[in-house]
């Protein structure tokens, strides 16, 4: 982890929560209770994505990337993904998913390079609204092959 990083795990019944303060927000990032957080994978970029996004969101936020509000989007440049092994491109802020949670808080869910277009063009509330379509446990916890909410049409559910 970079230096004066703290970032605080906190287990829960059904999956970890990762938090990271900055500016008295909480910045929040769950993960399944299977994420390996230890420090041998950590090394490796399939396990220590979520980690290196908590890092770097003092970063965007004080360069303009991101604005520390729900709504604010950030995009990985040039096509870039957020692990090797998944097609996520970049992450919004939402007010946390599961009850309970701070209202200083601000919960980062990753998103498809479709999802942050739509969002871009019709608002980041409408993408919220489509996200209904998935259960609040895979809206909540990261997942690297998560159902994408504008392309994936799999026959239980549809986003149109």
């Amino acid at each position: 982890m970079k230096a004066g990083i703290m970032i605080k795990i906190e287990k829960h019944e059904r999956y970890s929560t990762m938090v990271e303060k900055f500016e008295g927000m909480k910045f929040v990032i769950n993960l399944p209770l299977d994420w390996k957080l230890d420090e041998t994978s950590l090394k490796s970029s399939e396990w220590n994505w979520p980690v290196k996004l908590l890092e770097e969101i003092q970063e965007f936020i004080k360069l303009g990337k991101i604005t520390a509000e729900e709504g604010g989007i950030f995009e990985k440049e040039g096509g870039e993904t957020l692990s090797y092994d998944t097609k996520l491109t970049g992450f919004i802020l939402f007010k946390p998913v599961l009850q309970g949670s701070d209202k200083d808080s601000l919960q980062l869910i990753p998103l498809y390079k479709e999802e942050i277009s739509f969002a871009r063009r019709l608002g980041w509330r409408r993408l919220r609204n489509m996200f209904k379509y998935l259960t609040p446990e895979e809206l909540n916890l990261i997942s690297t092959d998560r159902y994408n909410i504008i392309t994936d049409i799999d026959g239980r559910r549809n986003s149109f």
